[in-house]
């Protein structure tokens, strides 16, 4: 089967977030988690850490703004419409109207629709379609509207395994990169401090 082109709207139910009125009091009792933009990684996938929670528990219906496994959130918000694929959060979560929640309908993998959305095409037209000029919002009918390649469920399968070992490498990038930034700062600070020699001219050579 050849990769088809179609529009968001036909293949992911787009819903809100939850639009906050006033100061929303964190509460360690809470009965909601919410995921907010600190906790994600622009195209890579979300599993839920102790560290991240975040409790609330606002004084209305939650349900239509449910976050589950399976999942897509965008930034609807800003010029940086960036996607991440939901892997695992608790039952009870919700993510804020900063972000919009896609739900794949059958025969969409959550990770391949992510990483689409991520490359630079689908970005341009995502650009298109935002309105406003100091806090750029992508509204929901326009956003419905995006055309994305969609290949066979199997293809698009592939696609998300190599775009995971990619973020994968990304990470272990980012972190070789801190290890090497602190062995370098921790050798200059013996160095100065008398407690280590550089090595003499030609000494490796």
């Amino acid at each position: 089967m050849a990769t088809e082109h179609v529009n968001i709207g036909s293949v992911v139910e787009v819903l809100p977030g939850f639009a906050v009125k006033g100061r929303l009091e964190p509460e360690p009792d809470g009965r909601w988690q919410m995921i907010v933009g600190k906790h994600l990684t622009p195209g890579e996938p979300y599993r839920y850490r102790p560290e991240d929670e975040l409790r609330v528990s606002p004084d209305r219906n939650l349900e239509p703004y449910r976050v589950k496994a399976g999942d897509v959130l965008i930034a609807s918000r800003g010029t940086n419409n960036y996607a991440v694929a939901i892997v695992e959060v608790p039952d009870r979560t919700i993510a804020p109207a900063t972000y919009y929640i896609l739900r794949p309908r059958s025969g969409v993998d959550a990770i391949y629709l992510a990483w689409v959305l991520q490359q630079s095409t689908v970005q341009a037209q995502i650009a298109q379609v935002r309105t406003g000029a100091w806090i750029p919002i992508l509204q929901r009918a326009n956003f419905k509207g995006v055309r994305i390649p969609l290949p066979p469920l199997e293809e698009q399968r592939r696609v998300a395994a190599l775009a995971e070992l990619m973020a994968r490498e990304r990470d272990l990038l980012r972190q070789l990169e801190v290890a090497t930034a602190r062995y370098h700062d921790a050798v200059g600070r013996a160095l100065l401090a008398g407690r280590l020699h550089a090595p003499k001219k030609g000494q490796f050579s």
